[in-house]
């Protein structure tokens, strides 16, 4: 059962990325499933970012129905430099407060600048339209904040506030 309802979860993700126009894959990442998708054109910049999405088991709520974890991990910029870490940081907590699904923040082993949001899907209320619904919500937080956090990526020094 675990597997069709992956699979179900999936399908209507990938359902909806044909839907936008959005290329896609899946990978098996260390026995994990999971859907890259290459998010283009966002914001006025126009810019690329690619989402990963997984999902995780989680056992029952008390109610006793299944739940699972979905999560999206969004590299919006890489290859920041190491003398914007700590400006960067400070710019990502301004927007974070506006950041209304999710955050932004650094992962500085890897020089990149993420969007990170995971939901608890619950099997009483429909698995698919769940998943739908918060990827939709992510790509349109991201969308909408890419001009800003790009330019935080590149100098965030010189940031001055909402773009």
């Amino acid at each position: 059962m675990d597997n069709q309802t992956n699979e179900a979860i999936f399908a209507a993700l990938e359902q909806t990325l044909d839907e936008y126009g959005l290329a896609y894959q899946r990978q098996d990442a260390g026995g994990l499933e999971m859907l890259k998708v290459r998010l283009d054109d966002l914001g006025h910049a126009e810019g690329t970012a690619l989402m990963e999405i997984c999902m995780l088991p989680m056992g029952q709520n008390p109610e006793g129905s299944t739940r699972k974890l979905l999560q999206f991990f969004t590299t919006v910029a890489a290859g920041l430099d190491e003398s914007n870490t700590a400006p960067a940081l400070a710019a990502l907590n301004q927007v974070n407060l506006r950041c209304p699904v999710g955050a932004f923040h650094l992962y500085t082993p890897q020089k990149q600048m993420y969007h990170k949001y995971s939901l608890a899907l619950d099997a009483s209320s429909g698995w698919a339209a769940q998943a739908v619904t918060a990827m939709t919500a992510v790509v349109e937080v991201i969308d909408h904040l890419f001009d800003e956090v790009i330019i935080i990526a590149d100098d965030a020094a010189n940031w001055k506030g909402p773009v």
